[in-house]
């Protein structure tokens, strides 16, 4: 199976080229059924993509801390002290042996008289700190004195409010920067502001190789707040935000097959990025046809109108069909690549 990873790194999957080296008379079988194995595999590696954002940590702690409201429990550093709980009880369920990294390495800052502070001097991402702590906690059977000691060092970590986006942070990069955790910061601020447009999310997302990361990370963030809020999910704004994202990330999957037409055309000015970008402009337009398919796609000589639309089309197949509002968007959406493809003939 592919994995997300694996995409981002560039692994291209058979199919988008075929037929944009020439114009084609008709579709040949052997092209189709590439096609139909690229959209096959394209298909499996975002289900479990999704399948990952969706059933991760975020949504997991977020639940416990609702339920615990519904309790009774009062809110005060009640957020943070089940979010230390729930972190303990899901790394419990966790090999040991995956848990190695945070489990080696220095061990003096357990026996310092300042344990927060001596952490804090060699791990200053407070993110992977409540990470080691909660896997030491959980797997690393400390005294009870230290045990004491890690749980308050914990409870201190999750007391702060921008804790769960370090924290995620650390479990998709393994360590975050300062520089780093600025940038989720800003994410999320943008996540609570006036919904954005998918072309805006991509553009703030910054470099390329990092945005499906920073995808993933705010998915676990914004799954783990909405989950927390007790919120109803129908018109709510983070739950339509967190749609918008995975709706993203599934485009995001294109990349590869993007580079790939695009070195097959092999045109002036044009790479993989922006026929990325001009999947995604079509996409959030309510209404499409062949001038506005044409604006969302860079100039080209008139003789090179039918490869890049052609390519466009093989693209659009290859998306799932919830990347779509519904059927007729995407049946407006081929024949306006096709009225394009045919116009570009005569």
């Amino acid at each position: 199976m592919l994995r997300l990873d694996q995409v981002t790194a560039g692994t291209a999957l058979g199919g988008v080229d075929d037929g944009i080296a020439a114009q084609p008379m008709g579709r040949p079988a052997a092209a189709e059924s590439v096609l139909a194995l690229a959209q096959a595999e394209l298909l499996e590696f975002q289900s479990d993509a999704l399948t990952e954002t969706q059933e991760d940590l975020g949504f997991a702690l977020g639940g416990r801390l609702r339920d615990n409201r519904r309790g009774g429990i009062g809110q005060d550093g009640a957020r943070g002290r089940v979010l230390a709980q729930k972190l303990v009880a899901e790394l419990a369920a966790v090999e040991a042996a995956d848990l190695d990294s945070l489990l080696s390495g220095p061990q003096d800052w357990q026996r310092a008289p300042h344990l927060l502070a001596a952490m804090q001097a060699q791990t200053p991402d407070p993110g992977r700190m409540a990470l080691q702590l909660a896997a030491w906690l959980a797997k690393g059977r400390p005294d009870a004195k230290l045990r004491r000691r890690m749980e308050e060092a914990l409870a201190a970590l999750t007391a702060d409010d921008t804790l769960a986006l370090s924290l995620f942070g650390a479990l998709e990069y393994g360590a975050t920067t300062p520089a780093l955790r600025q940038e989720l910061l800003r994410l999320y601020h943008r996540a609570g502001a006036s919904r954005q447009k998918l072309s805006q999310w991509l553009a703030s997302l910054g470099e390329r190789d990092g945005r499906q990361r920073k995808l993933r990370t705010m998915l676990r963030v914004l799954s783990y707040e909405l989950s927390a809020s007790g919120q109803a999910i129908v018109g709510s704004h983070l739950a339509a935000v967190i749609g918008d994202l995975r709706l993203l990330l599934r485009i995001l999957g294109l990349e590869a097959h993007c580079d790939q037409a695009a070195a097959a055309l092999a045109l002036p000015d044009l790479d993989g990025e922006t026929l990325l970008r001009g999947v995604v402009s079509l996409l959030e337009q309510v209404w499409v046809n062949a001038d506005s398919v044409a604006e969302a796609l860079p100039p080209v000589e008139p003789e090179q109108q039918y490869r890049l639309a052609h390519a466009l089309g093989r693209l659009a197949q290859l998306l799932p069909e919830d990347c779509f509002g519904d059927a007729e968007q995407k049946a407006q959406l081929e024949a306006a690549v096709a009225e394009l493809r045919d116009r570009s003939l005569e």
